[in-house]
C-alpha cells in the first residue's frame, strides 16, 4: 500500500516546493520503495494505529478545527478562524510506530502555546511528542512557516532526562 499517493501526490508536493522557491524536495522513489518494504502486517500496525488517533473519516477535535482530508495513515485539518493547517500521520521508522504531526500558518509559523494545544488535541495529552532539528544537510522543508512534532507510538524511544528528579 502506498499511503503518499492516497494523501499527496508527489508532483502536488513538487508543485508546492517549486511555487515556495525551495530547492531540496523529498526522494519520492525513496518514499516509495520505503512503502513498498512494508510487510502487510506492518500496513495493519499504521491502519490500527491511526485509528486510535483518529476515530473516524470525518473526526477533528475541538477548537474550530474541520476534517480537509483523509488517508489511512491519517489526515488533513483547517482551522480558518486562526488560519492554521495540520496534517497527522501514522508510519513505521526502524521497527517503531510513529505519529508525525505539523502544523503551519499561512503566514505565520504558530505559536508554541498553539503546538502544545494541538498536540494534546491530536496527540493527546499524557503522550511525549518531540520536535527534531536535524543536520543542516538533511533538512527538508516544504513549507516557511511549519513546526514538526514526532510522537512514538510504541513508548517514546527517549530516557528521562530528569533521572526521576524533576528537574533537568
Amino acid at each position: 500500500m502506498r499511503f503518499l499517493d492516497e494523501f499527496l501526490t508527489a508532483e502536488q508536493v513538487v508543485d508546492a516546493t517549486r511555487f515556495r522557491g525551495m530547492s531540496r524536495r523529498p526522494d519520492f522513489d525513496k518514499i516509495r520503495a520505503h512503502e513498498d518494504a512494508l510487510t502487510n502486517a506492518d500496513v495493519e500496525r499504521i491502519i490500527q494505529a491511526t485509528a486510535t488517533l483518529i476515530p473516524s473519516s470525518d473526526w477533528a477535535p475541538p477548537g474550530g478545527w474541520c476534517m480537509n482530508n483523509s488517508a489511512p495513515n491519517g489526515g488533513r485539518w483547517v482551522n480558518r478562524r486562526r488560519g492554521l493547517v495540520a496534517i497527522l500521520t501514522v508510519g513505521i521508522g526502524n521497527g517503531a510506530l510513529w505519529a508525525h504531526f505539523s502544523m503551519s500558518g499561512e503566514k505565520r509559523t504558530p505559536s508554541y502555546k498553539e503546538m502544545c494545544e494541538a498536540k494534546e488535541a491530536f496527540l493527546g495529552a499524557e503522550r511525549q511528542a518531540i520536535a527534531i532539528y536535524p543536520p543542516r544537510s538533511k533538512h527538508v522543508n516544504l513549507h516557511p512557516y511549519v513546526l514538526h512534532l514526532w510522537c512514538g507510538l510504541d513508548g517514546d524511544g527517549l530516557p528521562d532526562f530528569t533521572d526521576g528528579t524533576g528537574s533537568i
